[in-house]
This record gives C-alpha cells, structure tokens and sequence, in this order.
C-alpha cells in the first residue's frame, strides 16, 4: 500500500493578523488548547480556543519594550515565558481559569539580546540564551535567582532546550558553529558534549521525544539534520530549503519532523522514510517558527507576514512506542532506523524540491520503493568476493531493511483497522 494513498495533505483552517509586525515565535499549551505568539511589535498575545482550532478569545499582553524573541509553556500549565531584545524575560503566571496575569515576574537575565527560552520537564527552573554568549539557569518560583551559568559559546547562542525527559540536560547552539549539551550535576559550567560544523551557524534544535541521545538541528546552509549525540554523528540530512532555515521541531509520535525557512515554505518531513512529505507555501515571505500541538492534530506557523497560520496536521497521530523509548538499546535501535534511511535522504530530499514546488504538494515513498532505493546501496557479487567483510555489511542492511519493512506494516495495519472502523468509509 502506497503512503499517498493513507496521509493527506495538512489543511488550513484559519489564519489572524493580530501583532502588528513581524511574529517571531509561536508555541501550543500542554493541553493543546491555548497558544501563545510573540512579535516584532514588543507583544505577547495569548490565545484562546473555543473548539479544534477556533479562537474564543484573545489577550494581547506588554510586558516587554523591545522586539520579543522567544516564547515557551511550562509543561505543567501553571506559566509561559517570553524573552526579549530588551535583555529581559516575562515570565506570565496562569491563574484558575487557565488564563495569564496581566502583570508578569521580570528577570533581568543577560546584558545583551536574549534570542532563546526553555522551560525545564518539571518547570520549577527555565534556560535562556543570549548574544552575550551565554546560557542561564533561573528559578521559576524566585525572581531573579540564577541557579547556574553555562559557558562554551564564543558567539550569539540562538536557541536553548532542556531535555525533556532529564531535567539535568541542557542544549544550546548558536552562530559559533557549535552544538553544546550541558549536564547540570556537573558544576563546572562547561558542556559535557559537542558538536562542532565548522562555518555554519546554528539556528534551531530540537530533542527527540523521551530521548536524551538525538537532537534535530537547522541552520543557515539551508539544511536540517539529526545528530546522535554519543557519536557525535549525523544520521539524518535533509538539504531541502533554498534559504536559512530558521526553526525545526519533531511531532510527538516521533515519526515527523517540521522546519521553517527563509524560503517561505515549511516542510514536514518523514524521518522514518528519510523524505520531505509535504511543502507547505502559505506566508508571504520568510517562516520563522512552525509548531506541532502537543496532540499531534494541529501546528502554527508564524513568519515575516505578520500572520498566524493554524493547520489540521492530517498526520498519524498515535505514538510508536517502538520508537519512543530512552535507553542505550532502544537508542541504538532507532539509530540504525534513521541510518537507514538516510543513504537516500539527500537524493530523495531534491527530488521533492522538485515535486513540491507548487503549493501544498506531496511527495511520499512506497514499500516497494522502499527495498528498491534500500537495494540501490548493495555491492555486486564480484565486490563480495573479493572481500568477505561486505558481505557482513549487506547481511548488516538486510537485517535494517526488515526491520524497517515490519514497522512500515505494522504502521499500515493500524491505518488500515483504522479505516475499517471509520463510518464514513
């Protein structure tokens, strides 16, 4: 059974011209029921949806007195931040109703541009990073209290995360080339782990979800990648934007993964299959920040227009928990998936350039393309025998591909028992 056949397109349902300038930043609740943006125009507007994606209401929120960067949601609902060019952070209690104060906690943070915020799992702290080549540590629940100072960078860090299943690991990454994971319990304040590509400033990263060893990553060079952080190694590699790409985020089954570019379009890719899916070209001029909820269902973008996008994903929402998991076996078993598919990535990613150059174009791979491209990769017989050790490595590739074979029908299956119980079908 052909993919194409299973997902559809992602569908827009709505957009709103709220700020007043360009929208920086965008970022779903927990719950996926609120949103909150950031802008140009110094303002954090807060959304409210009455059902799937309609807006109730909305709460325009000023706090700040300069362009605004950055937002997050704490994992437990109970605040977001915002962080500015104004060298401070706003950090936006929830009361009762599930609705923001209109009076924030200031933080005076950083003596330059603060480009970056991250909320920690069980939200009692938060990351900042900033132009002044630093990371910071701060308590949620005391002003001002800075908890630890993380060093390493020699240029601007433009974005900070905490691990979201270890509240010990913090990753940065900036113009300085660098990709820095901090471990909190050590007390030095250096990385424990790098990542360095010479010439080429980092953007964006993202953790994989429940997973403390694979990181996504964007960039200036137009590319998206996805690093195993105990090799230091990239497994993925997708050279699919024609401009910058500004931000990069995967979608809680695990299975997808969203950018956003300079080149106007977002792109969600399929990292299990090793390609771009869909090419979505709605905002006039450059996406700065596309956002899955955290249901799965629907996403954000948000971009130079001033515009705020909300889609119906469209995409297999329900976890893979094959995938999901946080463990040195597990891990390695997930790279070898991704390492798997990544031998035609680069191929596959022009060639959907080129299929997707219209608006809202898919381009998907089959089964049976599957083990043709996989097959692509093997050496002849005469190479065999010459040397024995290859044919450990097909044997090797053999075992990846049925690997990857039996997950692609397990996926199959439960579409399609999900469409026999469908009414409409």
């Amino acid at each position: 059974m052909d993919n194409s056949e299973i997902l559809t397109e992602p569908s827009l349902t709505c957009s709103y011209r709220a700020h007043k300038n360009e929208v920086n930043h965008v970022q779903f609740s927990p719950d996926s029921k609120n949103l909150v943006t950031c802008s140009n125009d110094q303002q954090v507007i807060f959304w409210e949806f009455k059902g799937n994606l309609e807006i109730h209401r909305s709460y325009r929120l000023s706090g700040h007195k300069d362009i605004v960067h950055c937002v997050d949601y704490s994992p437990n609902s109970d605040y977001f931040i915002s962080v500015s060019r104004d060298k401070t952070a706003c950090l936006w209690r929830l009361g009762p109703d599930n609705r923001p104060n209109l009076e924030p906690t200031i933080y005076n943070c950083h003596c330059s541009t603060i480009r970056s915020v991250g909320a920690s799992p069980k939200g009692d702290y938060f990351c900042t990073g900033s132009d002044d080549k630093s990371v910071k540590i701060w308590s949620a629940f005391c002003k001002n209290k800075q908890t630890a100072l993380l060093k390493g960078h020699m240029n601007w860090v433009r974005c900070c995360k905490y691990c979201p299943n270890d509240d010990q690991l913090v990753a940065s990454c900036g113009d300085d080339s660098c990709l820095f994971v901090h471990d909190l319990r050590v007390y030095d304040g250096l990385p424990s782990k790098k990542v360095t590509k010479r010439g080429i400033k980092f953007t964006c990263l993202d953790w994989y979800p429940n997973n403390k060893n694979l990181v996504a990553i964007s960039s200036h060079d137009s590319c998206v990648r996805i690093f195993d952080l105990r090799s230091d190694k990239a497994l993925q590699y997708y050279n699919a934007h024609t401009g910058p790409v500004n931000h990069v985020e995967f979608h809680s089954s695990g299975n997808y993964l969203i950018s956003s570019s300079d080149d106007g379009t977002s792109k969600i890719f399929d990292i299990l299959e090793g390609r771009v899916l869909f090419t979505l070209q709605e905002h006039q001029g450059a996406v700065y920040c596309s956002a899955f909820a955290k249901d799965g269902k629907k996403f954000a973008t948000v971009g130079k227009d001033s515009i705020v996008s909300l889609w119906t994903s469209n995409l297999i929402v329900e976890n893979d928990e094959s995938l999901i998991e946080d463990n040195d076996q597990d891990t390695e078993r997930i790279a070898r998936r991704l390492s798997t598919s990544s031998a035609k990535d680069s191929t596959d990613s022009k060639a959907s350039n080129r299929l997707t150059a219209n608006k809202k174009t898919s381009s998907r791979l089959s089964l049976d393309q599957t083990v043709d491209d996989c097959g692509q990769s093997f050496v002849n017989d005469e190479e065999t025998s010459k040397d024995p050790s290859i044919l450990i490595q097909i044997l090797t590739q053999l075992d990846l591909l049925t690997e990857s074979l039996s997950s692609l029908e397990k996926r199959v299956g439960k579409i399609e028992k999900r469409l026999d119980n469908h009414p409409s079908i």
